[in-house]
């Protein structure tokens, strides 16, 4: 039993389960900033905005219509 002022820890603020190792919180961020229309692709010039990457766009751009959907960037990073 706690008594008063007593604290249970809490869950991980911060979690490395997204892909890749890096939080989900923060690839959600990384697309985010970097779709500055925010229609849900990136451009070549807006993939340039990303902050976290591991593939050039050619790699990254799967099905090679010259935009990176949220799906084919977060499979990147697997």
């Amino acid at each position: 039993m706690l008594g008063a002022g007593a604290t249970v820890p809490g869950p991980a603020q911060r979690s490395t389960s997204g892909a890749g190792g890096f939080a989900a919180v923060d690839i959600a961020r990384s697309f985010f900033f970097a779709d500055a229309n925010h229609d849900g692709d990136l451009t070549r010039a807006e993939a340039r905005r990303l902050s976290i990457g591991t593939m050039s766009f050619e790699e990254m751009d799967r099905n090679f219509d010259g935009l990176i959907s949220r799906f084919e960037y977060e499979d990147s990073l697997r």
